[in-house]
């Protein structure tokens, strides 16, 4: 489930729906959230409050029907060990950071917030503050704030692309070559059923599986499908590194991507046995895929354009003088109100002709100032 890409699209909703809620009103201040420069700026505390407030209701809508409405914050958000309500408030810190840094080198960029962006931007925030009045007081809503959540958001999409648009990325297609197969898993696993009971398969039963393998593993290669429904088996495609020694951390056995090494488009092959899974039989299908090879080409090179800007980051903040959070303040701002989208009529303030695209796939992120992917201002 890609969180960012969902949550960024509940982010245009909340922009045009009224919202009802419950849950206590947010904290409104001037303090000190984020100290920059050892005293030389800040980013308040009543800002930020803001933003992570703004990111509960876009992560509350996307997501509360996946993870038991309120109490969806408390739970895991993944390996991390952080809960859900953490991640977030880490991710809004982080994008606060980012935007106020992008901000600052936008000359060096050459991007600029045009008259017409910052009519846009009076006009989205015009029409956000038509929200609820509940809905805004729970958001802990100014006018200027979205005005400047608006605008440095812009400034980030930009400068980030900016930059990585200026670096030279160069990955081998050679090296990372693609290929795919098509297998089949006859599966020796114990059975269970729909209400949760499991029953290990007999002998009998495991030597009718590997039989119903062998059948496969002599069928030509244009039945395979064909065959593998007759067994009563699903067939599933897969892509791996052709020239990959490590599978360890992969979907399938590593005797699979191995069996698979060895054969030539269009073959099958023999009954491969996996201890404790079962039994698989693959039909190579390209040895070089073409298209996959692109799509891992382009990922390796947004990975390391990401890596790069990252780093950018960390050097623009140790020109400043570096940057504080205030942990006891932030401590203050807790997740526990209940946002309901009643429009789906989205903010239209798209400033540049470039469509939104997912970060993982294209390098290229939304410059739309009302997407909330990457989001954060400073004032």
């Amino acid at each position: 489930m890609n969180f960012k890409k969902a949550a960024a699209k509940a982010g245009a909703l909340i922009l045009a729906a009224a919202m009802t809620l419950t849950g206590c009103s947010p904290a409104k201040s001037n303090q000190t959230l984020i100290n920059i420069g050892k005293g030389k700026d800040k980013i308040t505390l009543g800002y930020g409050n803001f933003v992570a407030k703004y990111y509960e209701a876009m992560y509350y809508i996307a997501y509360s029907s996946y993870f038991g409405g309120a109490s969806m914050w408390g739970q895991s958000a993944g390996s991390s060990g952080d809960t859900m309500e953490e991640s977030v408030k880490n991710s809004v810190i982080d994008e606060l950071e980012q935007s106020y840094l992008c901000k600052k080198h936008a000359d060096d960029y050459d991007v600029k917030i045009s008259d017409d962006d910052k009519q846009k931007i009076e006009d989205a925030a015009d029409k956000f503050m038509k929200n609820d009045d509940t809905a805004l007081k729970a958001l802990g809503v100014k006018r200027d704030y979205v005005v400047d959540f608006l605008t440095n958001h812009t400034y980030l999409v930009r400068v980030k692309q900016a930059y990585e648009d200026s670096l030279t990325v160069n990955i081998s297609a050679a090296e990372h070559q693609q290929a795919t197969f098509t297998y089949v898993k006859f599966s020796t696993k114990d059975q269970t059923n729909a209400s949760g009971a499991t029953t290990a398969l007999t002998d009998d039963e495991k030597a009718q599986m590997k039989a119903n393998a062998e059948t496969l593993a002599s069928t030509a290669a244009a039945d395979f499908e064909t065959e593998a429904q007759t067994l009563g088996q699903y067939s599933y495609s897969e892509t791996f590194d052709w020239t990959g020694k490590d599978f360890s951390s992969s979907t399938l056995p590593e005797d699979v991507y191995k069996t698979a090494q060895t054969l030539s488009d269009g073959q099958v092959s023999p009954v491969i046995d996996v201890d404790g899974e079962g039994y698989y039989v693959i039909r190579l299908d390209k040895q070089n895929d073409e298209d996959a090879t692109q799509t891992k080409v382009t990922t390796l090179e947004n990975e390391q354009k990401e890596s790069e800007y990252k780093s950018q980051i960390k050097t623009w903040k140790k020109d400043i003088g570096g940057m504080k959070l205030n942990k006891k303040l932030w401590a203050k701002v807790t997740f526990d109100d209940t946002f309901t989208a009643t429009s789906l009529d989205p903010v239209t303030t798209d400033t540049t002709d470039s469509e939104s695209a997912d970060e993982t796939t294209s390098g290229s992120e939304d410059t739309s100032i009302d997407s909330t992917d990457s989001s954060g201002a400073a004032e």
